[in-house]
């Protein structure tokens, strides 16, 4: 996230700086503008994250180790070889220490800019994979999945259930947290299987969004093909998410509690974020 705001604003700076054929019509503010993204990465990559590469890189390979045989990992464990040498890369040219604002301190800073890179582009997969150690919450026993379930998809058939975000773990399965809004109190359900599907069921129960996702099953790494990595885990919200108002249910409903579902949709709209695959800077 921290590299993504520093290159961003690298780029607005450039956009200014373009004629309307989009060359560079000013040579050295441009050069200045690649300087500061160059240092500011690399100052922010060497306090946040390069004392800890080695530790991350051994906490992903054995999550790696720890789940099923599967075609994909061939691919992950080369990702994170590139990753390794990148860190490695980034060690070594670090030895030096060139004089603060120097001619040495910019060329190493561009020196490290590819490097840097290659750990930006790729802090989703690490971040999936190291995040496979968190130890979810328990599940519901048999009998209380039974008993969530059934009041989950009755007020599912009422519209009073509200997903509004989702993953697939390292198991393949889709999780979704979602509402559960009775009367005029809500809770947060975790949530198993395609909604769409008559098969979904409740995982868990929390109070608020928080919790649900430190206690979920985590997002599952994505899945590298030969070419490309598919978004396995990426997050998204649900298309019936109350944001679309899509439901006429919903809405006869909301409309026949009037003012007495405020409250509860106040707490929704505070609790609700969009969880993103964070990068570890």
């Amino acid at each position: 996230m921290r590299f993504s705001v520093i290159h961003l604003k690298c780029e607005t700076t450039l956009d200014t700086l373009r004629s309307r054929h989009g060359t560079i019509t000013d040579t050295q503010s441009a050069v200045s503008a690649r300087t500061k993204r160059n240092r500011d990465a690399a100052a922010a990559f060497t306090e946040h994250l390069l004392p800890h590469t080695q530790a991350l890189l051994a906490k992903a390979r054995s999550a790696i180790d720890r789940m099923p045989p599967a075609r994909h990992h061939g691919a992950w464990l080369l990702l994170l070889d590139d990753l390794d040498h990148a860190a490695t890369q980034i060690h070594r040219i670090l030895t030096d220490t060139p004089p603060t604002g120097s001619g040495a301190a910019r060329e190493q800073h561009r020196a490290l800019w590819p490097y840097l890179t290659v750990w930006a582009e790729h802090s989703t997969v690490l971040t999936n994979l190291v995040g496979q150690h968190r130890t979810p919450g328990p599940e519901f026993t048999a009998d209380q999945q039974h008993a969530w379930t059934e009041r989950a998809q009755a007020a599912h058939e009422r519209g009073d259930l509200e997903p509004f975000e989702s993953w697939y773990d390292a198991r393949g399965r889709l999780i979704t947290l979602a509402y559960l809004i009775e009367d005029d109190t809500s809770t947060v359900l975790v949530l198993s299987g395609d909604l769409d599907q008559p098969d979904w069921h409740v995982l868990g129960q929390n109070e608020n969004e928080y919790q649900a996702g430190q206690l979920a099953p985590a997002p599952g790494p994505t899945r590298c093909a030969a070419t490309r990595c598919l978004p396995l885990s990426a997050t998204h919200h649900h298309p019936r998410s109350p944001s679309t108002g899509s439901d006429p249910r919903r809405e006869r409903r909301r409309a026949q509690r009037g003012c007495r579902r405020g409250p509860a949709d106040r707490r929704r709209q505070h609790h609700r974020r969009t969880r993103t695959a964070g990068a570890p800077w």
